[in-house]
């Protein structure tokens, strides 16, 4: 008679061997983490901290690799990691009013995830400035650029580069319409890293004045530039005002030039504010922060042309009442701009 036990005895052990092998693959696999850094201001209000660079570190060197992770524009990352003990720290203090914040935060990755962690006030280690440091006022120009760069983007068309702005929360782009003539495809850039596609709601080849669209999702939090209450005969600039251009000039993403207001016209503003190649369709701005034109022209003499913002009312009006008939934009990202410029012979 024939001896089934030992054949059933083997097959018994590979299934157990296959189960163990099963379950250490799974404990190792890789658990989604999402960290999510924001400070709450004296006025309760909740403000993201975004592009901040955290590293990641295992507490046990056999745990798995260190790693690095920068938050969004919405003070938010993620990245997939094998469970363990880790621990998260600022590459750099985050300057919050008259301190400095940092995190040094440990944080465990069990599967299956997701695993959240969370920055806040509360887990931060709050350092003093220097003397001296936080009686220092910051000039309108840092001010402006900081609270708006977020709301300028650059625009590529077929063949051309310019700039656009942010003027409604439905991802309405303000922009010359020169910057897109001819072209029937465009690019919003925020950065390298998060470039969306947009569409042609309306534009006037008269005034110059066009407004493309992007998918707000996609980016959401992002600030809105509020446009003057201008009107033809009683502009909110005069002559000797400080004002403002962020654009993306050259090649170049997001700088920002200041001037004064050479002369007022009835649908121009004359400066003396750096514009070059990219700058047109971006925002001139006044030290109120709000958007009185769009950059046209740079003679590169010192004198600048703006199209005065009321001209761009009428089209803005027209493309709030189409946006909402219109397919929304797609809410994908398109591929980044490498970190490393080739030769054009290469």
């Amino acid at each position: 008679m024939r001896n089934h036990a030992l054949p059933r005895r083997a097959l018994a052990f590979c299934c157990l061997l296959a189960i163990g092998s099963f379950a250490i693959a799974a404990e190792s696999a890789a658990v989604n983490v999402v960290v999510k850094a924001a400070v709450v201001d004296t006025d309760l209000s909740v403000k993201p901290v975004p592009k901040q660079r955290f590293e990641i570190l295992p507490e046990v060197e056999s745990a798995g690799q260190a790693a690095v992770i920068t938050t969004s524009f919405t003070g938010e990352g993620q990245m997939g990691l094998a469970p363990g003990r880790y621990r998260i720290r600022s590459s750099a203090p985050v300057q919050f009013g008259s301190r400095r914040l940092r995190w040094d935060v440990p944080f465990e990755v069990k599967a299956p995830g997701p695993v959240t962690v969370e920055l806040s006030n509360d887990n931060a280690i709050v350092e003093a400035m220097p003397a001296g440091a936080s009686e220092r006022p910051r000039s309108d120009a840092t001010e402006i650029f900081q609270t708006l760069r977020d709301a300028v983007v650059t625009i590529e068309s077929e063949g051309a580069q310019g700039t656009g702005f942010l003027v409604d929360g439905r991802g309405l782009l303000l922009t010359n319409q020169h910057v897109i003539s001819g072209s029937r495809s465009f690019t919003a850039s925020f950065d390298d890293e998060h470039r969306l596609p947009a569409i042609l709601v309306v534009s006037d080849a008269t005034e110059d004045v066009a407004i493309l669209a992007i998918n707000p999702t996609a980016m959401p939090g992002l600030p809105v530039i509020k446009l003057a209450a201008d009107a033809p005969e009683q502009a909110t600039v005069r002559e000797g005002d400080a004002i403002y251009a962020i654009g993306s000039p050259l090649h170049q993403q997001k700088i920002i030039t200041a001037g004064i207001v050479s002369k007022v016209e009835t649908g121009a503003i004359i400066s003396d504010v750096m514009i070059d190649h990219g700058n047109s369709g971006g925002p001139l701005i006044s030290a109120g922060k709000e958007a009185v034109g769009i950059n046209t022209f740079g003679e590169g003499r010192g004198v600048s042309g703006t199209v005065r913002i009321w001209k761009a009312f009428p089209v803005l009006e027209e493309a709030r009442k189409k946006i909402g008939a219109m397919p929304a934009p797609s809410a994908t990202f398109l591929p980044a701009i490498p970190k490393t410029r080739y030769p054009a012979d290469a």
